[in-house]
Formats: structure tokens, sequence, C-alpha cells
């Protein structure tokens, strides 16, 4: 519920709204080009996995998502910035190309990156939106407390 009333919120007066939704936009901007899911004449970049409609939805829901955070205002009580940091970085994985990522392949490997991360893409994305959603919340509720 508290998810509900944050986004209700970021977009319930238009300074809140307007920010909302120049986030949102700046973030799928950033993060959708250098995946290659909004393609640009200026960066030509071939992803090596095909791209599916749930890219475009975790990559949305992302941007969406840490927009509603980035737009609250800053809590006094709790700090949620790992968190939030957190869903956004699965989220990032989740849409990427687990093998076009050259710092992850030459970390973690390319046999990992594509037989591991590749397949539970999907999950990575639900958990990231899990985690945008509870670090909203906290950050919401943290603004609703008294002073």
């Amino acid at each position: 519920m508290k998810i509900i009333n944050a986004v209700a919120f970021a977009f319930s007066n238009p300074k809140t709204r307007t920010k909302t939704v120049l986030y949102a936009l700046g973030l799928f901007m950033v993060l959708g080009i250098p995946t290659a899911l909004l393609s640009n004449p200026i960066i030509p970049y071939v992803r090596m996995i095909p791209v599916t409609p749930l890219d475009y939805v975790f990559l949305f829901a992302t941007s969406l998502l840490a927009a509603v955070y980035l737009a609250l205002p800053e809590s006094k009580i709790c700090k949620t910035g790992k968190g939030a940091l957190g869903g956004g970085f699965l989220g990032f994985i989740s849409f990427s190309c687990p093998t076009c990522s050259m710092l992850l392949v030459f970390l973690l490997g390319f046999d990992f990156m594509y037989n591991v991360v590749n397949p539970i893409r999907p999950l990575l994305g639900i958990i990231s939106i899990i985690v945008l959603s509870h670090a909203i919340g906290k950050k919401f509720a943290g603004n609703q407390q008294p002073k």
C-alpha cells in the first residue's frame, strides 16, 4: 500500500510530476541506449542475446520505479539508498545483454554470464521490482513519520 501512496505522491502536484517524468525519461534513455534496447545512429551496438518483450518491460519498470524513488524527498529517519541501488543494478542486469557487458564478463567469465545469469534474467527483473518497491515504500514511510 505504501508503494501506491508513494507513486500517487510522485504524481500528485506539477512539480513532483515533472521531476518524476523527467527522471523516468532520462533513465529510460540512459539505460536503454547502452543495452541496445533503443537503437540510435550514434552508437552502433549489436546485442549477442536477442531482445525479448520482457526486456522492455523490465527497462520501463526499472526506469519508472527509480524515477519515483528519486522524486521522493529525502527521509531523515531511514536510509534506503543501498536497497534502491541494488534494485536498480538487478534491473539493469535483467534487461542488459549478459555476454556484452565486458566488465561483468571479465570479472565473472563468459560461461558464468551465459549459462547462469542469462537463464535467470526474468527472475532478477522480478526481484529488482520488489527491491525497488520496498526501497520506495521505506523512503515514503520515513517521510510520513512525525519529526
